[in-house]
């Protein structure tokens, strides 16, 4: 009898052990590719988020003393209005994400979207909006200001302040 007690509990350990060693492979290859389908996801919603951002600025630039409130929610990443570049950029480092050909510039629309290998199989992807004729300014100056991710949405006033400056405040 003690030896069938034995058993049981050697047989219960043993195929309680094999259950998690298959759940631990199937974890180590599917968690990779949930984190790849939510980076897609972010730099696709980022996309979405560019372009409305482009288009609120595009509506201040119309005349001088106009302004629009838009809202930036960085849930990965980081986001730079790049004063001295004359460019809003958003940067993904370290995802399994190859979103377009390593070290190649594309567009898609208004937004460049660039690609750079980073370690291994980890890449950077950079998303940019450029601003060649205007003065893209943060609280009147030129400099960079970075918006990391955050639970809530930064809420930023977009400023046509005349003479192609457009200002980015804080709201």
């Amino acid at each position: 009898m003690l030896k069938k007690k034995g058993q049981i509990w050697i047989e219960t350990v043993t195929y309680t052990l094999i259950g998690l060693a298959i759940i631990a492979a199937v974890m180590a290859v599917m968690i990779p590719r949930i984190n790849q389908a939510s980076d897609r996801a972010v730099i696709s919603q980022t996309i979405d988020s560019l372009n409305a951002l482009n288009s609120q600025v595009a509506e201040v630039t119309i005349s001088s003393g106009s302004q629009r409130e838009i809202a930036i929610a960085v849930k990965k990443g980081e986001y730079f209005i790049d004063s001295r570049a004359n460019s809003i950029r958003y940067v993904l480092n370290s995802t399994g994400v190859l979103y377009s050909e390593p070290g190649v510039e594309i567009t898609n629309g208004d937004i460049v979207i660039k690609t750079s290998s980073n370690s291994g199989k980890k890449y950077s992807v950079s998303l940019e909006l450029r601003y060649p004729n205007f003065n893209i300014t943060y609280r009147d100056k030129d400099d960079i200001k970075s918006f990391t991710s955050a639970p809530t949405a930064y809420r930023l006033l977009i400023q046509n302040k005349g003479s192609k400056q457009i200002n980015f405040e804080p709201f």
